[in-house]
């Protein structure tokens, strides 16, 4: 079916669907504007996760457990005590 101006194609509009009227108007009318907003949409997708982001830095501080409770034995005291005193 055909849109022209010289056909009557008001009277069957009732045949069609809202969806797929607006998806023939955004497809062929409207269809370098509608990629332009999809491009558009997507270089914001791509920039907001490049922004968030973040880069672990390769000599990353790391906690070392077994060294910080560890004690050499020239720098620990070792008392004997009587028991009961």
């Amino acid at each position: 079916m055909s849109l022209d101006s010289n056909s009557s194609w008001i009277g069957s509009l009732g045949s069609f669907h809202n969806v797929s009227l607006l998806g023939g108007v955004l497809f062929t009318d409207y269809a370098f504007n509608f990629l332009l907003a999809g491009l558009a949409l997507l270089i914001a997708m791509i920039g907001a996760i490049v922004l968030t982001l973040r880069h672990i830095p390769l000599a990353a501080k790391k906690q070392n457990a077994f060294l910080q409770i560890s004690r050499s034995i020239k720098t620990c005291n070792i008392i004997k005590s009587e028991i009961g005193k």
